[in-house]
């Protein structure tokens, strides 16, 4: 393959990776769209300058654009990018995983510490209880990392879980129960709040994409 058929080929790879037409690239470059055309059909090729400028307006070097064709790169980058990205994700689940373990045992010595102490008055084994609103929200935030998100649910769990431990830590006061009432505005609250967050992120992701 000539420089000539990589160059229309790569024209042809990063406009469509663009989602441009013929006719919005020759806009851009203020060129008709029959030279496009020409281009890609390798009859003829840009000069020096034209080519700079595609470079440019496809966001890679003049080099991407005239050595290798882009298909050819893609297709040897892409199971790198996937087997990165799987590592990645390993990694992060493994350290929500750890992070949860250590809660766990952090757990149980505070129960051991307590016996030791003689406490009596305090149910030592709420602590365990204790563990599942903040496993909820290490979830929350493992999924707004990995996503790119807020999720609703986990972050939905660990208030209603706090809400459950605070009651049955408090039970005797009068009129604790009212605590779940106060949750259930906190969560209205918190689906505003979350949706308006998900909105903003998805309308930022479009207009990057433009």
């Amino acid at each position: 393959m000539d420089e000539r058929d990589i160059i229309a080929k790569n024209i042809i790879f990063y406009r469509k990776k663009l989602n441009l037409s013929q006719l919005e690239l020759s806009e851009k470059l203020q060129y008709s769209n029959k030279n496009i055309s020409k281009w890609e059909k390798g009859e003829t090729t840009p000069s020096i300058f034209t080519l700079k400028r595609l470079a440019e307006i496809f966001g890679i070097t003049l080099d991407e654009l005239v050595s290798t064709p882009a298909e050819n790169r893609e297709e040897i980058a892409e199971p790198v990018k996937k087997k990165k990205e799987k590592t990645k994700l390993s990694t992060k689940i493994l350290y929500l995983l750890m992070a949860n373990a250590i809660l766990l045992v952090l757990s149980f010595i505070a129960i051991w510490v307590l016996r030791l102490l003689g406490v009596q008055r305090f149910n030592k084994w709420l602590i365990l209880l204790y563990i599942l609103p903040l496993s909820a929200l290490s979830v929350f935030i493992f999924i707004a990392c990995v996503k790119k998100r807020a999720d609703i649910i986990s972050l939905s769990i660990a208030g209603w879980l706090t809400a459950l431990c605070v009651f049955l830590s408090l039970k005797s006061i009068s009129g604790i129960g009212y605590i779940f009432i106060l949750m259930a505005g906190i969560q209205i609250l918190m689906l505003l709040i979350l949706l308006i967050i998900n909105a903003y992120v998805k309308s930022r992701g479009k207009r990057k994409s433009e």
